[in-house]
């Protein structure tokens, strides 16, 4: 077996690791370092051996998201001159990483169907830990969330925040994992009978977070979902994801026997109670605050050491780094969904298991966007899984469609064009068994 190969897997294992335990943020080693950063760090050392013996698989990271994260370390550098601004130039350091370097750390592990398939599951795995966490919390079972946060939550607000820090982390995790397990409703097999089981869980994840965003924010992402996979999805799918909350709902009134878990807080919020006014108000005030900020320093923002402290990721960007890092990340969220949608279409020769699982990360995705309106999550690790998925499916499209050897074209237009070209549109061997059924 080559080095190189040994290398890769090795990589693969570790952040095969780390992606569950990133996702499990309140499960930590220090204030702003997770357990999965660890085997992160030690997985993107190999895999960058990797790199340096195969290149940079040409193609397959999007122009959009060079240019973006070229705009950010640029402006993040120049925001947080002078040097000794220590504070704004760690913030920057650690979500410039996060956002230019995680995901093709991913790309680069996830590279054959099989393995985005199984860090898919590990991700998938996670999200379903700290639904079920925030569950039998919340039933008085267990006080697990409360020993992680050293904050009771759920005797103080009725909310839950599973094996995160914050309830909010919860709903977001719950809400970006929720679009893959709907799109795995429609496949054959282990992953296909475990998909009827997450897609509830998911969702009661969702409520027992009381996150308002996330509960809107999960509600557009499936919507997203079929309206980036309509050509890979089936009738009994839909019926399934109609299904799944009235079986969620019935089967937690029956079973548990009170309103618990059944969306109480949620509702309660969105109608303007439990604490929500408060937090409206708290809101308010720190967007009016990071306004002024962001009008003093217009093109390069005044330092990423507040690109926390405005409920709205997009304000944040304009005051940390200025326009011209709004304007980066806006090319990098266009151009990792335009990869999305363009991989979600069977007719540029994905196969249906492919198409699928490309929808779902760009839904995903949306969600993470959507939900940053109203949140301040932008470098948590977790965050970007799902444009490292989706970088890895090109990379995946691209061998299978192109093949390895042929780096130098652009991928066929359509499947009548690499059938032309004697490309197969369909995995091979052992990839055959992850087709969806």
């Amino acid at each position: 077996m080559q080095s190189a190969d040994l290398l890769s897997r090795a990589g693969f294992g570790f952040i095969l690791v780390a992606v569950p335990l990133v996702t499990c943020n309140a499960i930590r080693a220090s204030e702003n370092l997770t357990y999965g950063d660890i085997p992160l760090a030690i997985g993107a050392l190999l895999l960058l051996a990797v790199w340096l013996r195969e290149g940079h698989p040409r193609g397959v990271v999007p122009i959009g998201v060079v240019v973006g994260a070229g705009l950010l370390l640029a402006t993040g550098l120049l925001s947080s001159l002078p040097l000794e601004n220590v504070g704004s130039f760690s913030a920057m350091l650690r979500f410039w990483f996060t956002f230019a370097v995680m995901p093709p750390i991913i790309m680069f592990a996830a590279s054959t169907p099989q393995r985005v398939q199984r860090l898919i599951d590990a991700w998938l795995v996670a999200a379903a830990a700290n639904a079920v966490v925030g569950a039998t919390d919340l039933l008085g079972l267990t006080n697990i969330g409360m020993a992680l946060t050293n904050v009771d939550f759920v005797r103080y607000t009725d909310r839950a925040p599973g094996l995160t820090f914050h309830p909010n982390h919860l709903g977001i995790v719950a809400a970006m994992a929720l679009p893959f397990a709907v799109a795995r409703l429609g496949a054959g097999g282990m992953r296909g009978l475990a998909a009827l089981g997450l897609v509830p869980l998911l969702i009661v994840g969702v409520v027992e977070s009381g996150s308002r965003g996330a509960s809107l924010a999960a509600a557009g992402g499936v919507l997203i979902l079929f309206a980036l996979g309509i050509s890979t999805m089936r009738t009994r799918t839909i019926l399934l994801l109609l299904a799944a909350p009235v079986l969620t709902f019935v089967v937690l009134v029956s079973v548990v026997g009170n309103n618990e878990l059944t969306g109480s807080v949620a509702i309660d919020r969105l109608g303007g109670g439990r604490g929500a006014t408060l937090s409206d108000a708290a809101r308010k005030q720190t967007l009016r605050q990071s306004l002024g900020d962001a009008g003093d320093h217009l093109i390069v923002g005044g330092g990423f050491a507040v690109v926390r402290t405005a409920h709205n990721i997009y304000l944040q960007l304009l005051q940390a780094g200025g326009i011209l890092a709004l304007a980066g990340f806006l090319a990098y969220a266009a151009a990792i969904l335009r990869r999305a949608r363009w991989l979600a279409l069977t007719a540029h020769g994905s196969p249906p298991w492919l198409a699928a699982l490309a929808a779902a990360a760009g839904a995903s995705i949306c969600v993470w966007l959507l939900y940053g309106m109203v949140g301040n999550t932008i470098y948590d690790r977790y965050l970007y899984i799902p444009v490292g998925i989706t970088l890895a499916l090109g990379k995946v499209h691209r061998r299978a469609v192109i093949g390895p050897g042929q780096t130098g074209d652009p991928p066929p237009a359509s499947r009548s064009d690499a059938i032309a070209r004697g490309a197969r549109t369909t995995p091979r061997g052992d990839d055959a068994r992850l087709v969806l059924r």
